[in-house]
């Protein structure tokens, strides 16, 4: 790649990434806009959920969770398979 692309990349990315910082912080004000109004016992349930939401993306999903969804999936193929 020539410099002049690489620059090009370079202040497009840039750009994206403004625009993503700029949608991040208008989100962060939507929801908090969004749980000021909201009952606190609400609120506290909408914060379980996104911390198990946030942990399993993070550390991903148990292993009996992933090893009954395989077994689902098993199943089901199975299933469709005997149907065709």
């Amino acid at each position: 790649m020539s410099a002049v692309t690489v620059d090009l990349l370079i202040k497009e990315l840039s750009a994206r990434v403004d625009e993503l910082e700029a949608n991040n912080t208008a989100l962060k004000h939507a929801f908090t806009a969004t749980f000021s109004c909201l009952p606190a016992e609400v609120t506290q349930q909408t914060r379980e959920i996104l911390r198990e939401w946030y942990e399993l993306s993070v550390k991903g999903a148990p292993a009996s969770v992933v090893d009954s969804f395989d077994k689902s999936r098993k199943e089901i193929e199975t299933v469709v398979g005997s149907l065709k």
